[in-house]
């Protein structure tokens, strides 16, 4: 049963992660290939979806110590 769990919230954060990854990297290599900055929605999506992944982290972890 919790393994199950465990196995879910990693694949949601690495389905999360590299969906980021591809946006963030595309808009960067747009951005240097146009020689313009990079946009600043997908700097903002980036800090957000860091914010996200550390507190899910950090409540899957609080969550484990917890259980045990």
């Amino acid at each position: 049963g919790h393994s199950m769990k465990a196995k879910m919230v990693m694949i949601l954060v690495v389905g999360l992660v590299s969906l980021l990854g591809v946006i963030v990297i595309g808009d960067f290599y747009i951005a240097i290939s146009e020689s313009r900055p990079p946009d600043e929605s997908v700097i903002r999506l980036l800090e957000h979806s860091i914010i996200g992944i550390v507190s899910l982290c950090a409540g899957y972890i609080a969550g484990k110590d917890n259980e045990s």
